[in-house]
């Protein structure tokens, strides 16, 4: 047969230290890919204008920091905080009680918001009124003048021009209102 410039045995371990080189290029490429991953889902899970689909997709994701992340983004929704309550890391679950307890401090804060606004509502309701009975009194004293025979022509010629046609009509009527 032909000759050989290389024993068998040494062609053989040639081939699995090769296959075994390949091998760990493959492992180091996989490993630099989840890395990777995991940065790329970390800051996604971290930013608020992340969509919550992707939010739940997250919510599963192995690594308990992402979970974490998740937990606090306040786009997570309900469902998902939950089912998060529930993970075994504990982490996670602080990070959920945080994110609770961050709720109910925005949900008072609202609700004070709310109740200082329909406060401000009400009292702009009330001076409106208060302004609307004070410009009624105040055109029915214009009026009065209006007609009085007492009003003399200068104030009767002022109140020609008033810009309520009541006023105005007390006016005309006034025998004193000049031509």
């Amino acid at each position: 047969g032909p000759v050989r410039d290389v024993p068998v045995e040494q062609e053989v371990k040639e081939k699995t230290l090769k296959e075994r080189q390949k091998e760990e290029r493959k492992i180091k490429r996989r490993e630099e890919k989840r890395r990777a991953d995991t940065i790329k889902f970390r800051k996604q899970a971290s930013k608020p204008e992340t969509t919550v689909s992707t939010l739940v997709e997250l919510a599963r994701n192995p690594d308990p920091e992402i979970r974490r992340l998740v937990a606090l983004n306040s786009r997570t929704p309900e469902k998902t905080i939950a089912t998060l309550e529930q993970d075994e890391n504990t982490q996670v679950r602080k990070a959920v009680a945080k994110r609770r307890k961050a709720d109910k401090k925005i949900t008072k804060e609202a609700d004070k918001i709310r109740k200082a606004n329909k406060r401000a509502e009400d009292k702009l309701k009330a001076d409106k009124k208060t302004a609307k009975t004070k410009l009624k009194k105040d055109v029915v004293k214009r009026m009065n003048v209006a007609a009085s025979l007492k009003a003399t022509p200068e104030k009767l010629t002022e109140l020609s021009k008033d810009e309520s046609e009541k006023v105005r009509a007390k006016v005309a009527q006034n025998d004193n209102t000049p031509e």
